[in-house]
């Protein structure tokens, strides 16, 4: 009997079929990030600083803003948020975190989508991408990466579309989604090479009039924002702090970049007395630095993702189109921005390659696909269940926190505002105690801290001392325990060891 040959979906049916997966991965997003909330631990340290933005834009407006952080649109954000909601700070940035990862994913699968690889399902990338441990392990953070890859994956799509429908609706919205991915983080402009790049080659007269479209408002923005600043400056006035601006510039100053590399490399000889010349520790500290990045871009992108990739591409599972050679663009220039950070600061945080993980995944994601489509249809179940349990492992991973809690810093900071005398000097050894305590407490530095528990000290005045101290953390604990100088107020502990502890100097102990 004859196979029944499959109905094509008509336009109407296949952008139903798109909606539903969108609002399925945005919800499903949502509830990520609810659950994250409801287990959440203590805010970070980045997410003081924008809570301070936030506070500052309240209280005082841009310029107060801008007098905490440089860079402060996220902040803002927060602040306005917190009016409008009338949630505390905290709370609404992690509302509008969550909104943005929700936005972020979606926008991946819709980008994943607009590639048009053959035989990729939409789906899948969804399911993919809420899997994936460097966004879920982030969602109860609060930072400004997720608005920033929200609206540098609507940049993309915007300008997949313009790619193939060439509207000048499109090429607007993409510069505007990438200014705001820009007010995010400043590395965002590095994409606006994008269109250079991949126009370089086309037709002269095609290659101008999409050159122009697609760079307008940028060219403009650009002009408007040298004339504002020539204005201003003739006054006297500069206005907003454009330090992180200048120091992405220099990140990407090929004379900064050798000359830290020269020094660097310079007190590595000095410290490795095997390296025979001050060219072998250049050598040494460039591998070195390009194998960090290497190695935490492709563990954010998931690994074994990348091998299949590189398996798939190698049998020619697929053929490239133009969104591919876009995607690729836009994953250089992600890598590129990776690499001048690294190699002007020598430090490299796992969150800074976000973006470039889940560019790079837009290709591994379809050779997953298409790897576990062969495995159905080869009738390898065993395999093909060992993928999927990989995969629910590393969701499970994600989402699931198996770490000891520092929750006791925000449980005893506020239980100390209630028990505490509020009379006194307070103090305190860690940020997050003094964000807890309403800012009540005074961040003191340790070598004055062991000072003070050794009874030295400035004045004679009460004093209470909120002290965080990590079960490794030998010194410290040696300084407090049988102290006669210090009574204990309150304790608390998590399951690890690591303590919060309320003590009291009194007047008189030095």
């Amino acid at each position: 009997m004859t196979q029944p040959i499959p109905v094509p979906d008509t336009p109407v049916q296949s952008r139903t079929r798109s909606s539903v997966v969108y609002v399925a991965v945005f919800a499903a997003s949502l509830l990520l990030s609810l659950f994250a909330y409801l287990q959440r631990d203590i805010i970070n340290s980045d997410g003081i600083l924008y809570v301070k933005v936030a506070r500052a834009f309240v209280d005082g407006g841009f310029a107060d803003a801008f007098a905490v952080f440089n860079w402060p649109f996220f902040g803002m954000l927060i602040g306005f948020t917190h009016q409008l909601t009338l949630l505390s700070y905290e709370s609404s940035a992690y509302l509008l975190n969550a909104l943005f990862i929700a936005i972020a994913v979606t926008a991946f699968v819709a980008c994943y989508e607009r590639t048009g690889r053959e035989g990729t399902r939409p789906w899948l990338a969804g399911a993919l991408i809420l899997s994936l441990p460097i966004i879920n392990d982030y969602r109860d953070f609060i930072v400004r990466d997720f608005g920033y890859l929200a609206f540098l994956f609507l940049a993309l799509w915007f300008f997949l579309r313009f790619s193939q429908q060439h509207r000048m609706r499109d090429a607007l919205l993409w510069q505007l989604a990438l200014g705001l991915a820009a007010a995010f983080r400043i590395e965002a402009l590095v994409f606006a090479l994008v269109p250079t790049l991949y126009y370089v080659g086309s037709h002269p007269p095609e290659m101008s009039r999409r050159l122009l479209h697609s760079n307008a408002v940028f060219l403009g923005a650009v002009v408007l924002g040298v004339v504002v600043y020539l204005l201003r400056g003739a006054t006297g006035d500069v206005g907003a702090n454009l330090f992180t601006l200048q120091q992405w510039l220099s990140y990407a100053s090929p004379a900064k970049i050798w000359s830290g590399i020269d020094r660097e490399a310079a007190t590595l000889h000095q410290q490795l007395q095997y390296l025979s010349s001050h060219r072998d520790a250049v050598l040494v500290l460039s591998s070195g630095l390009l194998a960090l990045t290497t190695f935490k871009l492709l563990s954010n992108a998931v690994i074994p993702f990348c091998l299949t990739a590189m398996y798939g591409s190698h049998k020619r599972w697929l053929t490239g189109n133009r969104g591919t050679r876009i995607t690729w663009i836009f994953v250089g220039l992600a890598v590129a921005a990776i690499l001048a950070l690294v190699a002007s600061r020598f430090f490299l945080s796992s969150r800074y390659t976000i973006a470039a993980a889940l560019l790079l995944s837009l290709i591994t994601f379809a050779y997953v696909d298409v790897g576990l489509k062969r495995l159905a249809d080869g009738g390898r179940k065993r395999l093909l269940l060992i993928a999927w349990a990989v995969i629910a492992i590393m969701f499970l991973d994600g989402v699931i926190s198996t770490g000891a809690s520092k929750r006791v810093i925000r449980t005893g900071s506020e239980q100390a505002l209630t028990i505490a005398d509020p009379q006194a000097t307070w103090l305190c050894n860690e940020p997050r105690i003094r964000f807890y305590t309403d800012e009540r407490c005074e961040l003191v530095g340790r070598t004055r801290l062991l000072n003070l528990l050794g009874g030295k000290r400035a004045d004679d005045t009460p004093a209470v001392l909120l002290i965080w101290v990590p079960r490794k953390d030998g010194e410290l604990q040696e300084a407090i325990e049988g102290n006669p100088l210090v009574e204990v107020i309150e304790s608390s502990a998590n399951r690890r060891g690591d303590k919060l502890g309320v003590y009291r100097l009194p007047a008189g102990s030095n």
